[in-house]
């Protein structure tokens, strides 16, 4: 078991992210378990399908852990969330504590509370078998649910070696996945290698499933996609600015022109009013009739809306 981190590699790569972003990773140590994985569901993951690799550490110590309900224990190591995500396509959840006496407590509660028949994460069967494969390499627990999709694997440390090392039985944990269809000779050896003291022999399988994958071509794809018509492009965004600049000045003007056909309509109303009331006045106005009946004014003149008038 090799302790070298494993980071840098094409297969988790940006571009690799994107040619994979069905299968990633949270909080892994290094980038081995992502690689591998990508590795092993690139034929066997359907691309409608996710899977996600999620690693928890728990800083709880011993005392913290052991003072709580049974219930807030379940909720310290694995929180409703994490919970019912893992009903959700396929998925490999590795929990471990910070602290060893924490963890050993951790995993007697484990063995005691979840499980088939059990009260917590009933649908999942522990997994003997996985315990006893990994008995000399890492103290864990493991259990998968019975639609074959998920497995959570409690420990009470992860050290890289231990990360690694946790590769070799991937098939194990996602059998729905590898039924009927077995593992080449190539991959079988890169999981064996996750169990090499060295981690060359692993770099250098990584290395050639990154070439057959031809991730190499996805890179200059990926770094000249459209560069042959970035000018067009260049002057189609040009057009479209100038465009939004004439459709403003044009809904500008255009409301311009609303106003000033409102005010001319405003103005055609008044007119027609006043000359309604003028053309209604065929009888004797109020004024007419005043004049008419005060012997006492004369009217001199009348010009426009002054009259002159003398008084006797």
């Amino acid at each position: 078991m090799f302790n070298k981190g494993i980071y840098g590699t094409t297969l988790a790569s940006e571009v690799a992210d994107r040619l994979f972003s069905n299968i990633t990773a949270i909080d892994a140590p290094d980038q081995s378990f992502l690689a591998t994985l990508r590795v092993l569901l690139r034929k066997r993951l359907p691309q409608d399908e996710r899977l996600r690799l999620v690693c928890r550490e728990l800083h709880f110590t011993e005392y913290e852990f052991t003072t709580n309900t049974a219930s807030q224990r379940m909720n310290m190591i694995m929180p409703d969330v994490f919970r019912h995500s893992t009903t959700l396509g396929h998925s490999i959840y590795i929990i471990h504590t910070t602290h060893s006496d924490a963890g050993t407590k951790m995993l007697e509660f484990v063995k005691n509370n979840v499980g088939k028949n059990k009260r917590h994460l009933s649908n999942f069967n522990r997994r003997d078998d996985l315990q006893v494969f990994y008995a000399r390499k890492v103290n864990a627990l493991f259990y998968t649910d019975i639609a074959e999709q998920n497995t959570v694997i409690f420990t009470n440390k992860l050290e890289l070696k231990h990360f690694h090392a946790l590769q070799m039985l991937i098939p194990k944990y996602l059998p729905l996945l590898f039924a009927g269809n077995p593992l080449t000779e190539m991959e079988t050896a890169l999981l064996k290698s996750t169990g090499r003291k060295s981690a060359a022999e692993y770099e250098a399988l990584l290395a050639e499933f990154a070439k057959s994958l031809d991730i190499r071509a996805e890179i200059i794809r990926s770094k000249l996609a459209g560069f042959e018509t970035v000018f067009e492009r260049m002057r189609a965004n040009e057009i479209r600015s100038e465009i939004n600049s004439h459709q403003s000045d044009y809904e500008h003007y255009l409301s311009l022109m609303r106003d000033v056909a409102n005010k001319i309509q405003e103005c055609q109303y008044s007119l027609a009013g006043i000359e309604c009331a003028i053309n209604r006045q065929t009888d004797d106005s109020e004024l007419m009739e005043y004049f008419m009946c005060n012997k006492n004014l004369s009217i001199i003149q009348v010009c426009g809306t002054a009259i002159e008038v003398s008084v006797k």
